[in-house]
């Protein structure tokens, strides 16, 4: 049985783009200053950064699909199936990306930074990062039933991926970096603790606003007894069983690691273009 609830507005949009512009928080800040963390603070080889952060690729091949079919086949909360992942990971995903950036690591032996690093590194970004994100990115295909509308969303998230780019593009180097008395540039280590508590926050608080304001029923069809959301009638012809939005991406994994590392949520492809991989997930509850 369908039902619409509330009708799809502008505070829909307005939480999708507060989702992905907590997520940058995290994200963004890890992209660009996380390798100089580990360099320059935790003095590392690039050598064995590098290392680890192909080996994180490989991890989520496998991490970012079952993600994907873990939030498929388990039944929905209260709140629904996907919102109920923002509210259980925003703050470990916010402890997660503060713990790699602890600066009295430096003081340790050579082989427990590395244990340290490896240990954060794939707690946040194969883990925590990937339960917040898999689902984050997946309800842009059940708040509205209507392309346009999905195809707005895509326009909110990029502009909240936009925002939080430009403060960390602008304030982190204002913040973290410093010119000593021979004018060469230095890096601060305890101002980037400090800077990734603030943002671990400001993630936190960024994805506690995108829920709010996606509060409300959006179309679905409510499952009962052993049947899941979305068999019967879909696009994929027959009454097959539903599938991951990301089971049906694996080759996408295949490819080399340097392009797998795409920016926050963009593991999902185009959902306005996709028609027939978010059709399925169109139905399944919301609330």
């Amino acid at each position: 049985m369908s039902e619409q609830k509330r009708p799809f507005g502008l505070w829909d949009k307005i939480g999708y783009m507060f989702g992905d512009f907590g997520n940058d928080f995290s994200f963004l800040f890890a992209s660009n200053y996380l390798m100089v963390f580990y360099t320059k603070v935790l003095g590392l080889s690039g050598f064995v950064v590098g290392l680890l952060f192909m080996g994180a690729r490989v991890v989520d091949a496998f991490t970012d699909v079952t993600m994907g079919r873990i939030v498929d086949y388990m039944k929905p909360a209260e709140d629904g199936r996907f919102r109920p992942w923002l509210r259980r990971m925003c703050i470990p995903v916010a402890v997660a990306s503060t713990a790699m950036y602890l600066y009295f690591v430096r003081d340790w032996a050579y082989w427990a930074k590395i244990v340290y690093v490896v240990i954060t590194y794939l707690l946040w970004s194969s883990f925590c990062y990937t339960a917040i994100n898999i689902p984050y990115g997946s309800m842009a295909s059940v708040i509205s039933s209507h392309m346009k509308d999905r195809a707005s969303l895509s326009t909110f998230r990029s502009i909240g991926a936009s925002l939080a780019g430009l403060v960390i593009g602008v304030l982190v180097p204002l913040v973290v970096y410093d010119t000593d008395s021979a004018g060469n540039q230095i890096v601060l280590p305890a101002r980037f603790t400090l800077t990734a508590v603030v943002f671990g926050v400001l993630a936190g608080s960024g994805r506690r606003f995108g829920r709010f304001c996606t509060d409300g029923h959006r179309i679905y069809i409510r499952c009962t007894g052993t049947d899941r959301c979305g068999s019967g009638t879909n696009l994929y012809g027959g009454n097959a069983a539903p599938r991951s939005l990301l089971s049906d991406r694996i080759p996408y994994y295949a490819i080399p690691v340097s392009f797998v590392q795409t920016r926050g949520g963009r593991k999902f492809g185009n959902f306005a273009g996709e028609t027939s991989k978010i059709e399925l997930t169109s139905k399944i509850e919301l609330k």
